[in-house]
C-alpha cells in the first residue's frame, strides 16, 4: 500500500470514527440507548402489514401541537386572547366533521407543566367537555434525573387535582 492510501485511509477511518462518536453522544444526550435497541429489534421482528381491497381502512391522524399561550412574551391578555381564539374557532371550523361514530377531531394540547396557568387550562377544559381534544402534559425535563422528574410529576398531579 503506497503511503498516500494509508493517509487516506487513515483520514476515513478517523472520519468515521468522529461520525460514530457525534451519533453516540446524540442518542445519549436524548438518554435513547435506554430503548432505541429495544425499539430497532421489534421493528425488525414486526410483519409487514398488507392490505386488499375488500378490507375496510381504518385512517387515524393525530393533531398534537405543543400548546403554549405564552409563546413569544406576549402579555397576559395577548394569551388569554390567544386560548379564547382556540375554544372559540375550533368547534366552528370542526364541528361539521366526523367519524363513522360521530366523533368530531380530536385535539390533543400539550401544555407545558411549568407554565401551568389556570386561566388557560379551565378555557381548555371547556373545549375538551364538549368533546374536541384532550390536554396533555408536556414536562421540560432535558438534563433531569429520574428523582427530579418523579417530582415534576408528582407536584404538578397535586397541583391539578387540589
Amino acid at each position: 500500500m503506497s503511503p498516500l492510501s494509508v493517509i487516506y485511509v487513515s483520514i476515513c477511518i478517523s472520519l468515521l470514527l468522529v461520525l460514530a462518536a457525534a451519533v453516540w453522544c446524540a442518542i445519549r444526550a436524548r438518554n435513547m440507548q435506554y430503548w432505541l435497541p429495544a425499539y430497532l429489534s421489534a421493528k425488525r421482528r414486526d410483519p409487514k402489514v398488507s392490505f386488499s381491497p375488500e378490507q375496510p381502512r381504518h385512517i387515524f391522524i393525530a393533531v398534537c401541537d405543543h400548546f403554549e399561550p405564552e409563546w413569544g412574551n406576549p402579555t397576559k391578555a395577548e394569551a388569554i386572547a390567544r386560548v379564547d381564539r382556540w375554544c372559540e374557532e375550533y368547534p366552528s371550523r370542526f364541528s361539521q366533521f366526523s367519524d363513522s361514530r360521530g366523533q368530531v377531531p380530536q385535539h390533543t394540547f400539550f401544555y407545558p407543566q411549568d407554565q401551568y396557568a389556570p386561566e388557560y387550562l379551565n378555557r381548555l377544559a371547556s373545549l375538551c367537555k364538549q368533546g374536541y381534544g384532550d390536554v396533555e402534559i408536556h414536562l421540560h425535563h432535558d438534563h433531569d434525573s429520574a428523582e427530579g422528574l418523579r417530582q415534576k410529576m408528582n407536584e404538578f398531579r397535586e397541583t391539578l387535582f387540589d
